[in-house]
C-alpha cells in the first residue's frame, strides 16, 4: 500500500481546503445574494432553469406511486472517520466542510460511481416531503463525480456529475436533545452572522448526521434545489429519520442573512413531470440493479486518493 508522507498529507490538505473556499459560488449558496426565501427573492420568483426546468427538484416522495427495485446497499467509505470540521453561514445556509486527506465517499445503492462528499448543508423546514409530509429539518449531503471531473463546479449540469443524499430529521416524541447536533448549536452563535466561518474545535465524523437505519431509501434524477437550480443530479434520500427537539429546530432559524434572520430556507416541492421514482426494496425479486461491483469502486477511489498524495509529497 503506498503510504503519504506527512509533508504530502499536508500539502494534501492545503489543495482539498483551497479547494473548499470556492464551493460556496456553486451549491447551497450560489448565484450570488440576490435570490433567497423572502417574497421579494424566493422561489416564486427565482428565474432560468429553476422556472423551465422540466426535473427539477426536491419533490413529494409518494410511496404509492414508486416503483420497487433492489439495489444494493449503499456504502459510505470514511464517514465514520473523525474530521475537522468548518461551519459556516453563507446567507442561505449553515454548511458543513470536512477536511480529509482522502475525501469520505458515497458508492452503492444503484449509483453508477464513487462520488466524493464536497459538503453539508441544512434547510429548514425539509425541503423533499414523504406522502406530503414536511420534516422540520433536512440535511443534504453533497456529492460529485471525481473520478469523470475535477472539481464541483465542473461536475455542475452533467448527467452523471452530482449526487446528494437527503437527510430527514424529525421532532422527536420525548423532546429529547440530538447531542450530535447540538455539538454543532452550541457554535452557531459563531456563525450567526451572514459570511462568518468557525473551525471547530472538536471533531465529528459525517455519519454521526445519519438515522440509525440506512436500508431504505428513495431515488430519482432531479436538480440542485438553489439557483441556478442546475439539473442531472441523482438524488437519494433516506426514508428513515434522526431525531432532533423543537428547541434544536428553533436554533437553526437564529442564523442571519443580509435581509434579516433566516427564518426557512426550503423550495416547495416541484411537479414530477413523468419522472420514475425509485424505492429501494429489500423484498423485490431479481438481482441488484447495480452492475458495478461497490468495494471495487472505493478501492479505486482510494488508490487514487492515496496515488495523488504520494505524488504530493
Amino acid at each position: 500500500m503506498i503510504t503519504p508522507s506527512s509533508a504530502g498529507k499536508t500539502t494534501l490538505l492545503a489543495l482539498v481546503t483551497l479547494f473548499i473556499a470556492v464551493l460556496d459560488s456553486v451549491v447551497g449558496g450560489g448565484g450570488g445574494h440576490e435570490w433567497g426565501y423572502d417574497d421579494h427573492n424566493g422561489p416564486k420568483k427565482w428565474a432560468g432553469t429553476c422556472k423551465s426546468g422540466l426535473f427539477q427538484s426536491p419533490i413529494d416522495l409518494k410511496e404509492s406511486i414508486s416503483h420497487p427495485r433492489n439495489f444494493e446497499p449503499l456504502v459510505f467509505f470514511l464517514y465514520d472517520k473523525p474530521a475537522n470540521v468548518t461551519m459556516k453561514n453563507n446567507g442561505h445556509t449553515l454548511k458543513l466542510t470536512f477536511e480529509q486527506s482522502c475525501v469520505a465517499q458515497m458508492a452503492g445503492g444503484g449509483l453508477p460511481a464513487a462520488f466524493s462528499l464536497a459538503q453539508i448543508h441544512f434547510h429548514w423546514g425539509s425541503e423533499h416531503t414523504l406522502n406530503g409530509r414536511r420534516y422540520p429539518l433536512e440535511a443534504h449531503f453533497v456529492h460529485y463525480n471525481h473520478k469523470r471531473y475535477d472539481s464541483l463546479g465542473a461536475a455542475v449540469g452533467k448527467e452523471d456529475g452530482l449526487a446528494v443524499l437527503g437527510v430527514f430529521y424529525e421532532e422527536s416524541n420525548e423532546e429529547a436533545d440530538n447531542g450530535i447536533v447540538d455539538k454543532l448549536l452550541e457554535h452557531l452563535a459563531r456563525v450567526s452572522d451572514e459570511g462568518a466561518e468557525f473551525k471547530m474545535t472538536s471533531k465529528m465524523r459525517a455519519e454521526e448526521l445519519f438515522p440509525e437505519d440506512i436500508d431504505k431509501f428513495f431515488r430519482y434524477r432531479g436538480s440542485l434545489t438553489t439557483p441556478e437550480c442546475n439539473e442531472g443530479v441523482l438524488w437519494t434520500v433516506l426514508e428513515k429519520t434522526v431525531p432532533i427537539s423543537t428547541a434544536q429546530v428553533e436554533k437553526f432559524k437564529s442564523l442571519e442573512s443580509r435581509s434579516g434572520k433566516i427564518e426557512e430556507n426550503y423550495r416547495p416541492v416541484e411537479p414530477l413531470n413523468g419522472r420514475n421514482l425509485y424505492r429501494r426494496s429489500t423484498h423485490h425479486n431479481g438481482a441488484p440493479s447495480s452492475t458495478t461491483s461497490s468495494l471495487s469502486l472505493i478501492a479505486a477511489s482510494l488508490a487514487s486518493c492515496l496515488l495523488l498524495a504520494n505524488k504530493v509529497a
